[in-house]
């Protein structure tokens, strides 16, 4: 037992990064621990908390580096007067596409494209500074006790990543389809 102790001290930097990256892998490792020894368990799921922790504040500095070019972009993609008629009802990526019968992927790569969001390399998504007057970063909680974040769109946004005729038709599809399925 003290071999394997050895070996997870000696490679726990690769374990650390193995984990971050498979999940599930990160998983097995800590109940396998837990169940050998609580206290080293412990020391490494707090090790890959602070790796996480890290690496999000790297994310939110690379977001700070290329904020002005996206700013850029952005700031040409939202017609003037737009923030001032905001609906208030937010929404997730899924629940706008929902709205309009597409994917959440769809609508993220939308909002990516419009430069109200960056696409971070553990896939996750982070508001630019523009983005931040359309959607807030929501921490959830999974039913395992879970925590991730969300990002809840205001409706409006469908105006911005969708074209006028487009959204139309999508909003009429999506209607169409309703009444069939209330028939």
């Amino acid at each position: 037992m003290s071999g394997i102790k050895e070996w997870v001290k000696t490679h726990k930097k690769v374990l650390i990064i193995t984990a971050l990256s498979v999940g599930a892998t990160a998983v097995t490792v800590l109940v396998y621990l837990a169940i050998q020894n609580k206290e080293e368990a412990r020391n490494i799921e707090n090790k890959i908390h602070k790796t996480i922790k890290d690496a999000s504040q790297n994310i939110q500095e690379t977001v700070k580096e290329i904020e002005p070019i996206v700013q850029t972009q952005a700031a040409c993609m939202i017609p003037p007067g737009f923030l001032d008629n905001l609906t208030g009802q937010r929404l997730t990526a899924s629940g706008l596409g929902s709205l309009v019968g597409c994917s959440n992927r769809e609508i993220n790569r939308r909002i990516v494209a419009a430069g109200l969001a960056v696409k971070c390399p553990d896939g996750t998504y982070v508001t630019t500074e523009l983005g931040k007057e359309l959607g807030e970063a929501t921490l959830k909680t999974t039913m395992h006790g879970y925590d991730f974040t969300n990002i809840e769109w205001d409706k409006a946004i469908l105006q911005l990543i969708f074209s006028p005729d487009e959204l139309q038709e999508r909003l009429e599809r999506q209607k169409r389809i309703k009444q069939i399925l209330a028939s």
